[in-house]
């Protein structure tokens, strides 16, 4: 197993105890600044309506300008939070936590 060096973004959030891995969908933000991506593929803005994605599957990602992902899946409006910080998730369970089994399984590469 080999890994890339590349410069942090959302993907690796870090603090004293808690590190969010590179691979989990949510580690990445939406790439839109305050929209979030919901699973179905489509962007909601987040001051639009929180519960934009909630008949969409869910929010998948968060917008750079909140890009933590918080544990809860039901404190805002019936899905996850995205807060700017780590210590904002206090009230909602802490930062979503990426184990192994929430990565995407990668086929290996041939040919």
């Amino acid at each position: 197993v080999t890994c890339e060096s590349s410069p942090p973004r959302s993907a690796e959030i870090k603090s004293n105890s808690t590190a969010t891995l590179p691979g989990c969908k949510w580690s990445t933000d939406s790439g839109n600044q305050d929209q979030v991506l919901c699973k179905d593929g489509l962007f909601c803005t987040m001051n639009h309506s929180l519960s934009c994605c909630v008949g969409r599957g869910g929010r998948l990602r968060c917008p750079p300008s909140a890009p933590v992902m918080c544990a809860d899946a039901q404190a805002c409006a019936g899905d996850y939070c995205c807060v700017s910080s780590i210590q904002d998730c206090r009230h909602y369970g802490g930062p979503r936590p990426c184990t192994e089994g929430d990565i995407p399984v990668r086929s290996p590469m041939t040919g």
